[in-house]
């Protein structure tokens, strides 16, 4: 039908139409801290899906945390330094450049109001900086820097992923100080993790000898079976290592995961490189470092001592150990609490 084009009923249509669109032709909108607000966390609210956030580069003090829960931000930093902590959340899509967190300040180390996410109550509670969770969640960061010193008991994680959120860093650093420390912290389902030229700093200052980690990268326990899928390259790794500390490039929950010896060395064999170890916790049983001073190849297997190696054999079975070897026992089996003082003369 040929409607004429001053006919009301046409005019109607283009009307309708206009207003089917409108909210598509939108311009985004760029919102400044502080000038038009006085918090990031006050400018994410005010914000709309697709805005983007500009922070002052003499900007210092924010709220203790800042929650981005499901709208799509950009925040420019500008090298500005902010303490708190950064929370995302409901399929939010999160672009961060040129901003420094210095975390949480050390008022009080039993207030965890301030952090992103905190497993559990008091001072020795797991603590993340930045916590990205949810399917369609992601945190997409360029220059980013984070440090976090002064609570020498807590567990302390850079960057925490869950339940299918994604995270990719470039060009960025994380400088952390706490009793066990974790660049980044995979748990459970969660996505994919892409790192590439981030300087890591791991610093643990739990003061019982044995009993403080650090981990480039933790993995939390996956009942699915599979491992996370991740990738950090051109990275540097620079522990900090006193009395008996140890430092590992991956530390995975396998318990529950059931995941088989071998599935879990075949895995590694692709993700250590070089002189990095790692370690494996499985539940009650204990946990054990990979590659391993001692290891069975016919299992593919490793054991703490030469005596567990030849306890878990069977007959026919090949054992390998390193030189240098150290006999080393536990100091409680089924403990976490790592390495007894002392051991056997090396081989």
């Amino acid at each position: 039908m040929n409607i004429p084009t001053n006919h009301p009923l046409k005019r109607f249509f283009m009307v309708a139409a206009l207003i089917l669109v409108a909210p598509f032709l939108a311009a985004a909108a760029t919102l400044n801290v502080p000038d038009d607000h006085d918090t990031i966390q006050a400018a994410v609210d005010a914000a709309s899906p697709g805005d983007t956030i500009e922070v002052d580069a003499a900007y210092s003090h924010n709220s203790l945390r800042t929650t981005i829960d499901g709208k799509n931000l950009t925040i420019n930093g500008n090298d500005a330094t902010i303490d708190g902590a950064i929370d995302i959340r409901g399929g939010a899509q999160v672009v961060v450049n040129g901003l420094t967190i210095s975390g949480i300040p050390n008022t009080d180390p039993s207030d965890n109001s301030g952090w992103s996410t905190v497993s559990s109550s008091g001072p020795t509670g797991a603590r993340y900086v930045i916590s990205v969770r949810g399917a369609g969640s992601s945190l997409t960061a360029d220059d980013l820097n984070i440090t976090q010193t002064g609570f020498p008991d807590a567990n302390i994680s850079g960057v925490e992923m869950n339940q299918q959120a994604d995270v990719t860093i470039t060009s960025s650093s994380i400088n952390l100080t706490g009793g066990n420390v974790y660049a980044f912290y995979i748990q459970d389902n969660a996505g994919n993790l892409d790192v590439d030229q981030v300087d890591l700093t791991l610093d643990p200052e739990r003061q019982r000898v044995g009993n403080s980690n650090q981990n480039a990268i933790m993995i939390g326990s996956d009942s699915s079976g599979a491992f996370p899928s991740f990738s950090i390259t051109n990275y540097t790794f620079a522990p900090v290592i006193e009395n008996d500390q140890r430092a590992y490039k991956v530390q995975l929950y396998a318990g529950g995961s059931g995941l088989s010896n071998s599935q879990i060395n075949t895995w590694l064999d692709t993700v250590l490189v070089g002189n990095e170890v790692s370690r494996v916790i499985y539940d009650s049983t204990g946990w054990l470092e990979y590659p391993s001073n001692v290891f069975n190849t016919t299992q593919g297997l490793p054991a703490f001592t030469i005596q567990g190696g030849i306890n878990a054999a069977n007959a026919g079975d090949t054992i390998e150990v390193a030189p240098g070897t150290v006999g080393r026992r536990r100091c409680k089996p089924g403990s976490f609490r790592g390495w007894c003082r002392g051991g056997w003369p090396a081989i």
